[in-house]
This record gives C-alpha cells, sequence and structure tokens, in this order.
C-alpha cells in the first residue's frame, strides 16, 4: 500500500465540502433514507468488484469516493437538528446485534477472499448499519456528563489527529500484529479489537507528542 493512496479520505473531505449545499438539503428524514440507500448501493457495487470479478478496486475508489460514506455525513447533520423517537435499550440491542453480525461477515469474507485486508475493510453492510446505530446512541446521550472519564475526553480532542494517522499506523499496526499472532489473526473479534486499540494509543501518543513539539505549529499546519 503506497503511503499516497492511504490518504484517501483528503479527497473525501474536499468532495464534501464542495458537496455541502447538495447534502444540507438532504438532512430530512427522506433525505437521510435517499443517503442510506446510495451507500448501500455502494456496497453492493464493490462487493460485485470484490468477489464477482478479478478486477481489484483501489482504495481510493471504493473508500475515496463521496457516494460510499454519504449516509454518514447526511446523519451526522439530521441528528444536529433531530432525535430518532427510538429507546436507548433497543438502540443498545440492535447496536449489538449489528456488531455480531459484522464480525460474521468478516469471518466469511477472509474465508471466500483468503485476504485479510478484504475482511476487515469497513465497506460492509452490517459494518454501515451497526455504526449508524451507534452514532445515534451517542448523539442521543451526548448529554451525559463525561468528565470524569478522562480517557474518553482525551481521544475526543486528540480524535482528529487520529483520524489523519490511522491509516498510515495501519500498515505498520497490521504487519507488526502478523508476526506476534499468527494463526490467531483469523479471529476477528481478536484481531480487530487488537487493531482498534493499538491505533487509538499510538495516535494519541503521536497527537500528544507533536503538541509538546509545537502546539501552534501543529494546530495551524496539521489541524491538531
Amino acid at each position: 500500500m503506497s503511503i499516497l493512496r492511504i490518504f484517501y479520505f483528503i479527497l473525501l473531505i474536499v468532495q464534501y465540502y464542495l458537496l455541502i449545499p447538495v447534502l444540507t438539503k438532504l438532512a430530512t428524514t427522506n433525505g437521510l433514507l435517499i443517503a442510506f440507500a446510495i451507500s448501500i448501493m455502494s456496497c453492493f457495487v464493490i462487493y460485485y468488484f470484490r468477489f464477482f470479478t478479478d478486477f481489484a478496486l483501489p482504495l481510493y475508489i471504493y473508500a475515496g469516493f463521496f457516494s460510499t460514506w454519504i449516509v454518514f455525513f447526511v446523519l451526522g447533520m439530521y441528528l444536529r437538528k433531530k432525535s430518532p423517537n427510538i429507546s436507548n435499550r433497543m438502540l443498545i440491542v440492535f447496536t449489538m446485534v449489528f456488531l455480531g453480525i459484522s464480525f460474521f461477515e468478516t469471518i466469511y469474507e477472509y474465508k471466500i477472499s483468503g485476504f485479510i485486508e478484504i475482511s476487515v475493510s469497513a465497506v460492509k453492510i452490517s459494518s454501515f448499519i451497526y455504526s449508524i446505530l451507534l452514532i445515534i446512541l451517542l448523539f442521543k446521550n451526548a448529554h451525559i456528563n463525561v468528565s470524569n472519564h478522562k480517557v474518553l475526553i482525551i481521544i475526543g480532542e486528540y480524535s482528529y489527529g487520529i483520524f489523519l494517522s490511522h491509516m498510515l499506523l495501519l500498515i505498520y499496526i497490521t504487519k507488526i500484529l502478523e508476526l506476534i499472532l499468527g494463526g490467531l489473526i483469523a479471529f476477528s473479534l481478536i484481531y480487530q479489537g487488537l487493531i482498534v486499540g493499538s491505533i487509538i494509543t499510538v495516535g494519541s501518543a503521536l497527537v500528544f507528542i507533536t503538541r509538546k513539539l509545537h502546539k501552534m505549529h501543529s494546530i495551524k499546519y496539521l489541524g491538531f
């Protein structure tokens, strides 16, 4: 994976900024359903190329095109104006259900493709639905005071820096984990949990060190 290719999300961010006038009009219930349909259709197209053709879609195409992730951008704007009338209990139950489905889908994709990079990709319908439910749950409970949970506050403050560095870190962290875990790599729950934890930890450390070196330049040129 080339260094330039991993920063696909920069192209993604530019697309969304250019599309803001259109996307703001989708921040309604019907608009959100349209955005959801577009993202799901994008997943089906990616599935088709991934499992039924010999053509390997480049990362910056399947993950760097606005249609794949459009539901999340629209969902964020929608939740700023309206909170869905769904109980926390229902949200938690369905979030856990789709998290489980996502794990099973990951294992299944690994078995049929043999490529861990494909199977752990976030571009999966089950992962999308899980993420949507989790985002709604978090927005719905945004009023809860987390001032006593210092780790969560730090991760929130460092989140943009973690986001910017996560693909670069992913290259090296996955290689290290493959060497350490060996056969355990096929167990998605263990593997993905370690990847997430490692990226958050190392990403937070990088943001902390960068700020310590020169906070003004870090914020001005890197955004964190």
